[in-house]
């Protein structure tokens, strides 16, 4: 994933907000959370630690605590529909 810094973008786009008036970092969150169900459905062996490091997460436990926020399962127990579908989730 390309980092790209808020204030860059904030003056690439205009202003401080991109796209349906949703602020920058809520932005790069879904882009990193994107990123990382493209990891999980690609099928290779995941280490986590390497997944969030590489997505701009702080740490295995940041990666850990905004899934879980975001989908209410951690990274290891989401379960796309099908690896084109992955923002579909089989029901627990």
């Amino acid at each position: 994933m390309q980092r790209i810094s808020l204030s860059l973008t904030s003056v690439s786009f205009g202003s401080s907000r991109i796209r349906s008036d949703s602020p920058p970092k809520r932005y790069f969150r879904i882009q990193r959370f994107q990123s990382v169900l493209d990891q999980i459905v690609s099928g290779e062996q995941i280490r986590w630690v390497n997944v969030a490091l590489k997505n701009g997460y702080y740490d295995q436990s940041h990666l850990i605590h905004e899934f879980r926020e975001s989908t209410g399962v951690t990274p290891p127990e989401y379960r796309p529909v099908a690896p084109d579908r992955k923002n579909h989730m089989l029901p627990g």
